[in-house]
C-alpha cells in the first residue's frame, strides 16, 4: 500500500517497520530516508515519535 494512504495505527506500524529496515541497511534513519520510502513530511512529523517507540519495542522483543 502506498505510504500516503496510511493513517493512524497502520501508519505507525508501517513506519516502524520502515525505520527498522532502513536502520539495518544504513545504520541510521533520517527524514529524507523516510521521504524516499514514500512517506510525506506531514506523516513523518505526525507519526515518527510513535513509530520509533514501536520499532524500539519490537527490536527489544526480537533480541
Amino acid at each position: 500500500m502506498p505510504r500516503p494512504a496510511l493513517k493512524g495505527t497502520a501508519a505507525v506500524e508501517q513506519m516502524a517497520d520502515d525505520l527498522r529496515v532502513i536502520n539495518t541497511r544504513t545504520g541510521g534513519v533520517t527524514a529524507d530516508d523516510l521521504t524516499l520510502a514514500g512517506w510525506t513530511r506531514e506523516q513523518i512529523e505526525r507519526h515518527v515519535a510513535d513509530a520509533r517507540e514501536t520499532a524500539t519495542r519490537l527490536s527489544t522483543v526480537a533480541a
